[in-house]
């Protein structure tokens, strides 16, 4: 079930961080939920080499894409 119209817009920035193979959260779409969110800035990262946790599995990634986003 698409529970995306349940919040489809945010007072505040929205970052997506999208493991490629996530099988908790299907990658295509949090990217479409992304593309649809009314937000005053939005944007989703796709990890190529992560599942659920980028954080973790790209870490170095994870940190530039972060550090990027803040600039």
């Amino acid at each position: 079930m698409d529970r995306s119209a349940r919040v489809s817009r945010l007072e505040l920035p929205a970052y997506f961080s999208i493991g490629r193979h996530d099988h908790k959260a299907d990658a295509e779409l949090a990217e479409r939920y992304c593309e649809r969110l009314e937000a005053p800035s939005r944007e989703s990262v796709r990890f190529e080499n992560s599942a659920h946790c980028p954080l973790f599995e790209e870490a170095d990634r994870f940190q530039r894409e972060l550090i990027a986003g803040l600039g």
